[in-house]
């Protein structure tokens, strides 16, 4: 089982608490965020802190959880991804006005201070990477199908051609491998593409490692994992999960330049 401590003991750094929001650094100017449940007013089954539009809750829930986490983060613009589990990645070189501005995409990437990028997620893995001198920064969204789509490989690639320096990561909370039992032919599909993402149940069943994938593909592409937020989005309730609860809302790891 996954721990479900703020931050992994097996990784440099820790997080502050704030207004459900857990708050890190990742290399030299630039600061991530990992949203929770708590300190929004979304009511039930999407009870508090829903940043998503997209799954039945009230807009005007929604707008007012986003504007509590812009001013927590202390941010003059936050954008939020659609994931479509691919591999699409959406540069961002101004502030987005609305949420009707929000792009459909897996990845974000930006080199303007200030703005934030905002991947959502519900039990997939969201991530960030930056580079050392902190000149961009970049998140994704990723499930089993990303994993095949090539999304870490595809936000690695979008830092990389803009950055100065050696990569850095951070990857947020996801479903454990022991909550995420998967069907015989998803496994052997993405097994071929990222064994480090095989696992096995307790009961013996095929499951997906999500997280241990997402590292693996970083590691392969020399990107160091410096931050880790622990816990399994199925079995903590700080974090919303669609596997546990079906209708439900979303948290998001936020990343962004300081200005």
């Amino acid at each position: 089982m996954s721990s479900t401590s703020p931050t992994s003991s097996s990784k440099a750094g820790s997080a502050a608490q704030r207004s459900g929001l857990l708050l890190g650094s990742l290399g030299a100017a630039v600061r991530f965020a990992v949203t929770t449940r708590a300190g929004g007013v979304s009511r039930a089954p999407y009870d508090t802190l829903n940043l998503s539009t997209a799954v039945g809750d009230d807009p005007i829930a929604v707008a007012e959880n986003r504007r509590r986490v812009k001013a927590s983060c202390g941010l003059r613009s936050v954008c939020f991804q659609y994931a479509e589990h691919g591999a699409h990645i959406e540069e961002i070189d101004f502030p987005r006005a609305s949420a009707a501005a929000d792009p459909v995409a897996d990845g974000m990437v930006t080199t303007v201070p200030g703005v934030g990028l905002a991947a959502l997620a519900g039990d997939c893995v969201p991530f960030a990477v930056t580079d050392v001198g902190g000149g961009v920064v970049a998140v994704g969204h990723c499930g089993w199908r990303g994993l095949l789509a090539g999304v870490v490989e595809a936000v690695v690639d979008a830092v990389r051609v803009r950055a100065k320096g050696p990569l850095l990561a951070a990857i947020g909370p996801a479903i454990c491998s022991a909550c995420y039992p998967v069907g015989e032919d998803v496994a052997a599909r993405v097994v071929a593409k990222v064994p480090a993402a095989a696992v096995r149940t307790p009961e013996g069943r095929p499951a997906l490692d999500l997280r241990a994938g997402v590292d693996a593909e970083l590691g392969l592409r020399g990107v160091e994992v410096t931050r880790v937020v622990a816990g399994c989005t199925y079995e903590d309730p700080r974090f919303f999960s669609h596997r546990r609860d079906g209708r439900t809302g979303r948290h998001a790891l936020l990343a962004w330049l300081e200005a």
